[in-house]
Formats: C-alpha cells, structure tokens, sequence
C-alpha cells in the first residue's frame, strides 16, 4: 500500500522544511558561539588590563619591604632608581612638552613677496 501524501509531494515539502529548519538552527548556534566568543575576549582582555601594576604601587610596595628589613638599604636604593626613571619617562608620554613660550606678543605674518608696498596714510 502506499502513502497516501507520497503520491501527492508532501514528502518532499517535509524534507525542505525539515533542512531549513535544520540549516536555520546551525546558523543560530554558529551565531550565538561567535556572541559568546566575542564576550569572552572582552572579559580576559579587560581582566589583563586590570592586572597592570602602576610604578608608583610597586614604589610603595617594596618600601614596604624595606621597612620590614625584608630588602636591604643598597636593593631599595636600586629599585627606587629604577623605578623613579620609568615614573619618569610615564610621565614624559602622559604630558608632552609644550612648545616654548615665545618673547613678546605675536608678530603679525610677513606680506607676500609681490613687489607691492602699501603705501603710508596721508
């Protein structure tokens, strides 16, 4: 005997709906990985971001150190060294120098070289 909705194509309108659906639910889960991928590599790179010690916190650390006469004089005095040039050199990229400031007040720009003068008034 033979189905009865074979003969009339259904089948075959089951079996694209059913691909759809299917290729549908491939599209979503591939596009909720990516979400989750992307929230994922935010978090840790936010996480990496937060783990930055400033040199004035490592400063204060190891004075701590030296007060409790874990460090010695000569290794405090070394570390202090060095970390006071990269608060230094912090500092310099933070702030950049400024141009000079410039004698007087400011000269109006020179005519173009045209060969005509203005005359005086009068």
């Amino acid at each position: 005997m033979a189905i009865p909705w074979a003969a009339t194509g259904f089948v075959g309108a089951a079996t694209k709906t059913d691909l759809f659906l299917t290729t549908l639910a491939l599209a979503a889960a591939l596009l909720l990985a990516a979400v989750i991928i992307k929230l994922v590599d935010r978090w840790r790179k936010r996480q990496s971001d937060d783990d930055v010690v400033s040199s004035e916190d490592q400063l204060a650390h190891f004075q701590q150190l030296h007060w409790r006469g874990e460090l010695s004089k000569e290794e405090f005095e070394r570390i202090q060294s060095l970390l006071g040039e990269r608060m230094r050199q912090e500092q310099a990229q933070a702030n950049p120098a400024a141009p000079p400031p410039s004698e007087g007040p400011p000269r109006p720009p020179d005519p173009p070289e045209t060969g005509i003068r203005p005359q005086p008034p009068g």
